[in-house]
């Protein structure tokens, strides 16, 4: 490897050693990261889960309310 300017530290011979620790670092960072997101997305969906779960029942609750209007309504003498 060369130096790409005068001013750049040298290699010594532990440099390879400490390049991976540091990339070993930044990998466990990363995956420390990716853990947060990934609880982030399950914690989103479980939410978007009791929305759509909501707005089901609200549909069936309508359902059942336009249904016995109608009923209502079908029974009056026209």
């Amino acid at each position: 490897m060369s130096r790409p300017s005068t001013t750049a530290p040298l290699f010594g011979k532990h440099a390879a050693g400490e390049i991976g620790d540091k990339l070993t670092d930044m990998g466990d960072a990363l995956g420390s990261l990716t853990g947060v997101l990934s609880v982030a997305g399950g914690v989103a969906g479980i939410v978007g889960n009791a929305m759509s779960a909501r707005a089901d029942f609200r549909e069936m609750r309508q359902g059942r309310e336009a249904a016995r209007a109608l009923r209502a309504r079908l029974g009056q003498p026209a």
